[in-house]
């Protein structure tokens, strides 16, 4: 049987189909799975937005709950991160029926159909999907990457905070990517230690598969995370040291404008002052002037303080 997505809305004939797949099912969806074998507390927990990734089995059935990465809505909000992640549930309903749900659509439950024919094998199917889920994070995190490099061009010349909050909109993306591999890594942990003798040795082979791609991720997101921590300290540092630097050279600007203009002050009262009448008074001031500015300035870059 070739392995398809199906919507339950629009599955034909949804008690004969092996796969069905729910995006935020209405409650009149929830009572269909309920009776095609789906437990009715599972589909609670799958639908909890901020359930953690787990395994769990009851009553011949079994619920794995992953956390799948999810790309912000365009335009996105300024103070909401970019990416974060998502529940998504694989239930294994008795009888062999596969239900998944998920809040939002994903292409990692069309990814992970393409690469499973045999829908008799439902751990082949959460593995792969896993494993799916593992490369979704990987794709992302080079995303990150590719902003992040943009945005530390930009920070280099930057007075602005504008920067560094984006910067910690992608650090809660990484954060949000941290915790859930790390969920999905301990699922996976304890997957295989009470399912171990049921597993077939292709089944323990693609277990194994997707272990490494989520490690991979999980290992990736942490150095991403540190190293943007890092950067953004550094990045505080430089916006301070940029402003320090304008209002050096404003400052210096100030005082070196400050002398000519007590000079030009000093000629403009309506007092008697010496050398008024001559006919080169006006000139002398500006030269006067011209030379006190440059005098001074010589005399800051020599000092360094320019």
């Amino acid at each position: 049987m070739t392995a398809a997505v199906i919507s339950i809305e629009f599955a034909r004939d949804p008690a004969s189909t092996r796969w069905i797949h729910a995006v935020d099912p209405s409650p009149e969806e929830r009572s269909a799975l309920v009776a095609l074998g789906a437990d009715e507390d599972d589909l609670e927990h799958s639908l909890d937005p901020d359930e953690v990734g787990r395994f769990s089995t009851h009553g011949g059935s079994t619920l794995a709950i992953l956390r799948i990465p999810l790309e912000a809505e365009a335009p996105a909000n300024a103070h909401e991160p970019p990416f974060r992640s998502q529940t998504a549930a694989v239930l294994l309903a008795a009888g062999g029926r596969i239900v998944t749900v998920s809040h939002r659509p994903s292409e990692i439950f069309d990814r992970a159909a393409s690469r499973v024919d045999d829908l008799s094998r439902p751990w082949s199917l959460l593995f792969n999907l896993v494993e799916r889920t593992g490369e979704a994070y990987l794709a992302h995190l080079r995303s990150v990457d590719a902003a992040v490099d943009r945005l530390e061009e930009e920070l280099q010349a930057s007075l602005r905070n504008r920067e560094v909050l984006e910067l910690l909109r992608y650090q809660k993306s990484l954060v949000h990517f941290t915790t859930a591999l790390a969920s999905i890594e301990r699922t996976l942990e304890r997957l295989e230690r009470r399912e171990h003798s049921v597993l077939t040795e292709e089944e323990h082979a693609l277990l194994e598969d997707a272990r490494v791609e989520i490690a991979q991720a999980l290992a990736l997101c942490s150095v991403a995370e540190n190293i943007l921590s890092q950067m953004m300290d550094a990045f505080a540092s430089i916006i301070s040291n940029n402003l320090n630097v304008v209002m050096k050279v404003l400052t210096a600007a100030t005082v070196i404008l400050s002398f000519p203009m007590l000079l030009a002050s000093v000629y403009g009262m309506n007092v008697p002052l010496p050398g008024q009448h001559h006919p080169a008074a006006f000139v002398a001031i500006v030269v006067a002037s011209a030379a006190l500015a440059v005098g001074l300035t010589a005399s800051l870059r020599k000092l360094r303080w320019l």
